[in-house]
């Protein structure tokens, strides 16, 4: 799950303008009125197909359930365990995954977040996000309406621990020579760091030392393996923080957009509640950050009235 950012800049203004009143609109209400009467999208272009599976609003919350793949190319649905063919796809069919986007959008904030649910690679929801803001700029095509990522806040790298490092040696040789005959590759060859039994961590001092640039990888990892002499092709680092673990490539990264892993390989995603719920968590912490001020406690829960539940997008 990954988050970004909907926001309203006024034409010839710097400041945001208030999303829960622009011209009138309150724009969680007009965004379930858009959604809720969406029809699926099909691009022709990119062999993609969108449609809405379901859309429930609840207090300054709309959680959708969206269904997306691709369509264009022919194709075979077998059963792995019975090896019997289940279904023949023409080109006019699409293989869908079903995934969510929760948007959320306080009382009065510039900010609005969209929480966008990726499952086996196929983020449905990231389209809708798309066609909202192109659904904006088209009715208030004076106003500005940035849509941006949300990354991890500065102290990220700062606050992480140091989990793991991978040397990696794409095309590793074991021949040691002169230079004069070609080296015989032998393969791929990685070579770990883990923190010793009973510690969850390797040491902070390293990991310091690292992000200042006065240790190379080299000296961590170790630059010959094997008498090779060849220092690693690339040096991986997995770091955790705030509760979420990530790899970085050391001496090629930037800070990372926020990205939460919310079921592993094989695991059941979790209900909707649930991810509701952890979305909220997340979106409350990088919330403060842009605006200073927490989520309401209210902004996944509570009913909504008949006004609001009978929205347009005219």
């Amino acid at each position: 799950m990954g988050l970004t950012a909907l926001s309203r800049r006024v034409a010839k203004k710097q400041d945001r303008g208030k999303l829960d009143a622009v011209n009138g609109v309150d724009l969680l209400h007009g965004f379930f009125g858009w959604v809720t009467n969406l029809d699926p999208i099909r691009d022709d272009d990119k062999g993609s197909y969108v449609r809405v599976a379901d859309v429930v609003p609840a207090g300054r919350s709309v959680l959708v359930t969206v269904e997306a793949g691709r369509f264009g190319e022919p194709g075979n649905t077998w059963e792995v365990y019975t090896h019997s063919l289940s279904h023949t796809r023409t080109s006019n069919e699409a293989t869908v995954q079903r995934s969510r986007l929760l948007f959320i959008l306080p009382v009065a904030s510039t900010v609005g977040i969209f929480a966008v649910e990726s499952v086996a690679g196929s983020a449905g929801g990231a389209a809708l996000v798309d066609k909202f803001k192109a659904a904006c700029l088209s009715r208030w095509d004076k106003d500005y309406w940035p849509l941006d990522r949300i990354y991890e806040k500065e102290d990220w790298f700062a606050l992480s621990e140091l989990k793991q490092l991978t040397a990696v040696y794409h095309r590793w040789s074991r021949d040691i020579g002169d230079g004069s005959q070609p080296r015989r590759v032998v393969g791929r060859l990685e070579r770990h760091l883990y923190p010793v039994e009973g510690e969850a961590s390797l040491p902070k001092r390293l990991w310091d030392e690292i992000r200042r640039g006065d240790m190379t990888a080299s000296s961590i990892i170790g630059s010959e393996i094997d008498d090779g002499g060849d220092d690693p092709d690339a040096v991986l680092a997995q770091v955790s923080s705030h509760g979420r673990t990530k790899q970085i490539e050391l001496g090629n990264h930037r800070t990372p957009t926020v990205r939460e892993v919310l079921s592993d390989a094989g695991d059941p995603p979790p209900a909707d509640h649930e991810f509701v719920e952890r979305c909220r968590l997340i979106a409350d912490e990088h919330y403060q950050g842009m605006t200073g001020k927490a989520l309401p406690v209210d902004t996944v829960s509570g009913d909504w009235d008949d006004d609001a539940l009978n929205s347009t997008w005219e």
